[in-house]
Parts: structure tokens; sequence; C-alpha cells
């Protein structure tokens, strides 16, 4: 019999590991968001229904926040950056409201005996072309938390400083880049070095570990606890209040890391 591969391990590709899990949950909540954002798009009116009235409101209300931050002539550059960082992280964060599991499509029938979502030698299955093993098909991994992944985080991390020293650069050119690192004198340079490496890890460890932590809780929760008493407002909170409160603070983090490295 062929066993599955089970859809928790990476696969390498390139010699380099690949989480399915984290990589088709990021697809799915790309996909949301694309098709979410065109919906509202083709259905703008001049007099807004009630959808259309919730996202001028998250749209006046975020752009005046970068404009703060950042300025009026910056502020129409960012924003685009920034609310959509906000969305994929808030999307992301409470995607794992949703009762999903592990689906294959096609494949010969059996039974999850061991009930782990995934075939395996300890299940037994219908051989329907009589070949004495099990035909699978094609296993669909779980949608999980993007950010329950600690390279989803450190990546946004990275390409959010990234931007911030590009931009840096833009503004006071290599020169006044490079005087920012001695700065408020010389001595401070090795302080100034590992400030901006603690920054990309203290936020994207924060950003991880808060709801790594709360999908542990749900987890722990579910077995000392009724699965249908507990852990779905446990899901609710984690997925609506923390999500929503971990993706603001993030996109905060960044966009006053920005506002301060273009400061004069």
């Amino acid at each position: 019999m062929r066993e599955a591969v089970s859809p928790d391990l990476p696969v390498w590709l390139f010699g380099l590991p690949f989480n399915v899990a984290t990589v088709f949950s990021i697809l799915v909540v790309t996909a949301i968001l694309v098709l979410v954002c065109w919906l509202i798009g083709r259905r703008l009116s001049v007099v807004p229904r009630r959808l259309q009235v919730v996202v001028e409101f998250f749209y006046n209300f975020f752009y005046e926040i970068v404009e703060q931050a950042l300025g009026k002539e910056r502020a129409r550059r960012f924003f685009p950056i920034y609310s959509t960082l906000f969305l994929f992280l808030f999307l992301s964060n409470m995607i794992g409201i949703l009762p999903t599991a592990n689906v294959e499509i096609g494949g010969e029938p059996y039974v999850d005996i061991n009930n782990n979502g995934y075939y395996d030698t300890c299940d037994t299955y219908t051989d329907t072309n009589g070949n004495g093993r099990r035909d699978p098909g094609f296993l669909l991994p779980e949608v999980i938390e993007p950010t329950r992944d600690a390279n989803t985080t450190i990546g946004l991390a990275l390409l959010m400083a990234f931007i911030a020293h590009i931009t840096q650069i833009r503004t006071k050119g290599i020169r006044g880049y490079i005087k920012d690192y001695f700065s408020p004198i010389p001595f401070m340079f090795p302080l100034n070095i590992v400030g901006r490496v603690v920054e990309v890890v203290s936020t994207s460890m924060r950003l991880f570990g808060n709801i790594f932590g709360g999908a542990v809780i749900i987890l722990i929760a579910g077995y000392f606890t009724s699965k249908i008493v507990m852990p779905i407002p446990l899901q609710i909170f984690f997925g609506l209040f923390v999500g929503l409160i971990q993706a603001f603070v993030f996109t905060m983090l960044w966009i006053s890391y920005l506002s301060v490295t273009i400061q004069d």
C-alpha cells in the first residue's frame, strides 16, 4: 500500500523547505481579497450602499492615519501599500475561523481509522481497480492562518524594512542614509545596526507569537472542553478581536518606523 505524505510536513523545492499549508492559505487569502475588491469596485455608486459605506469609512480612517504620519505628499504613494498590508494581515489572522480540513480530490475511497485527516497505512481502503494498492488523489492542504508560520511574518517584516530603507535613501541620499547610522554620536553605529535588525525581529515575532499562541490555546481548549461550547467562541475572539488588533499594530509600527527614518 502506498502511504500518503502528511500535509503538515514541508515540501522541499530547490533545496528549500516549503510549508504547503501556509503557501496554500496565502493563495486563498490573496484570492479572497482580489475577489472582494473586484466585487466592491464594480458596484460603486454615487449613492453608496451599506458595503460601500463601510469601505469608504475604512478608506477615510486609514488614509488619515497614513497622512498624519507621512504627510500629504507621501500618503498617496504609501496608502495602497499599508492598507493592503493591513487587509492581508487581518484576513490571514481570522481565516482560521473557517471550519476547514484536508480534502482529497479523487483517489480510491478509504476509512480514516485514526482520524488524522489523511490516508496512511493504519486506514482501510477499497481497491476498486484490483491493483493491490490504494491509488491516492490530490490532497488539498488545510487552510490555516498564514501568520501562524514565522516565515510569513518575517517575510512581511523584511519587505516593510526594505521599503523603509529604500525610501530613506531616496529621501536623504546615500550619504544621509549612512550618516543616520552614526547619529547622534559615531559610537552609536553598532547599536543602530542592532536596532534595525531588532525592529524586524520584534515586529515579526510579536505577530507570529500572538497568532500561534491563539491557535495553541484553541487546540488545548478543544481537548479539555466541549468542541461546541468553548473552541468556537475562542476562534471568534482570536480571529476577529486579536487578529484585528495585531494586524493594526503591525501595520502602525511600520508606518511609524518609516515616518521616523525619513525625518530630517
